[in-house]
């Protein structure tokens, strides 16, 4: 297909570092030249976290095909302001489209977020007299009316409800694309484990509750296994003093009606989610399947955000032989006690991102992308 202007990769606080240059290198690896590719937008805070944004020398790169890279999910610590925010780092989004709508226009303007912002705000509150906020659709029609063409994101929690709110249009006209990193986290997998043994009688692939089933639906069919859902019904007109819904009932079936002892006796366990944030969940999970047979149990997530004591709730439960490891990408920040966790692998996320910009830069999707990373994933396997 006909290739688009130049790719510029504007980037501003919460991925200028070693992850925007990782995602710059393999971009060069994709195109074969030799260009730098990230633009740094400068970001200044202010004393009561007002913020603004500067791009300098603009007449450099007007006319691109302009990528927004931006973490909306990094809480790392600041030495003057403590913590970011999402809703600041949304902020600076926007700030980013303000700048760029003062200069001369791009070829196309895309928002990639690999986090989606405000991916929780989805749902619609069930009590009819309740008018509660739904930001993450409502964020990208922002995006659209500050003059964003595309808004780009990986294993969004609530793309359903994106598309569907495109096809109402509610949204505006921009484009939605969903990059799904899901060979990235398998690949790594595979290099830890014992590949000849990912077989269906010694794994299983696990969904944590009914919205993670396709996906867990599609890991298993990378990687030739069966896979077992674990509902779970929460109670959405109560929230816990942490934000979360409690759980008023659970109801743990596979999906075709087999016992599940059956489906997990002596197995690894792998529970496949798109986040991981207090850990709660995961170790629920993981104390149910072990009571059900299975031997072991692998957590995977897209994000691992980890918040509110996270890494030391899956820190006791590792040491106390509930869960085993865990595999998450970098696509949002992984807090940095992570690095000296044993139990935990992370995992690049920059080849899925610089796919997902060297394809869109070429007005294709990633079906041909996918289906090379599935043939490597099948020869790991078969050695």
């Amino acid at each position: 297909m006909k290739k688009l202007s130049e790719i510029v990769v504007g980037v501003a606080g919460g991925y200028m570092d070693e992850r925007a240059l990782a995602v710059a290198s393999k971009l060069r690896e994709l195109t074969g030249e030799n260009k730098e590719y990230l633009k740094e937008l400068k970001l200044t805070i202010f004393g009561n976290r007002e913020s603004k944004i500067q791009i300098f020398d603009y007449k450099n790169i007007h006319g691109s095909d302009f990528y927004t890279l931006k973490d909306v999910g990094n809480f790392k610590r600041d030495k003057d302001l403590d913590r970011t925010r999402p809703h600041e780092h949304f902020m600076e989004t926007i700030n980013i489209l303000s700048a760029l709508r003062r200069g001369e226009n791009m070829d196309r303007v895309n928002m990639l977020s690999p986090l989606g912002p405000y991916s929780r705000q989805h749902r619609d509150n069930p009590d009819m007299n309740i008018a509660e906020s739904k930001l993450a659709v409502d964020s990208v029609m922002l995006w659209n009316a500050m003059g964003a063409n595309r808004a780009m994101f990986t294993d969004h929690h609530a793309y359903g409800d994106m598309l569907k709110a495109q096809a109402k249009g509610e949204i505006g006209n921009i484009g939605l694309e969903n990059i799904m990193p899901t060979y990235s986290i398998l690949t790594e997998l595979v290099k830890k484990e014992d590949a000849e043994n990912i077989t269906p009688d010694k794994y299983v692939v696990v969904a944590p509750d009914n919205g993670a089933t396709e996906r867990a639906r599609m890991y298993a069919k990378a990687l030739g296994l069966e896979y077992v859902v674990l509902p779970k019904q929460r109670d959405t007109n109560v929230l816990n003093a942490d934000g979360s819904n409690p759980i008023i009932e659970e109801a743990y079936d596979i999906k075709d009606n087999r016992p599940l002892h059956d489906a997990l006796a002596g197995k690894t366990a792998l529970v496949i989610d798109d986040m991981i944030a207090t850990g709660k969940t995961n170790v629920l999970t993981a104390e149910k399947l072990r009571n059900l047979g299975a031997e072991r149990v692998i957590c995977m997530a897209t994000f691992g955000i980890f918040n509110n004591g996270g890494v030391w709730n899956f820190a006791k439960a590792h040491k106390s032989g509930l869960i085993d490891s865990v595999y998450a990408t970098d696509l949002a920040y992984l807090p940095e006690e992570l690095d000296h966790m044993s139990w935990f692998n992370g995992i690049s996320g920059a080849e899925v991102l610089a796919a997902g910009i060297y394809h869109s830069n070429r007005g294709e999707d990633l079906t041909a992308y996918y289906t090379q990373k599935q043939h490597e994933l099948n020869e790991m396997l078969r050695t």
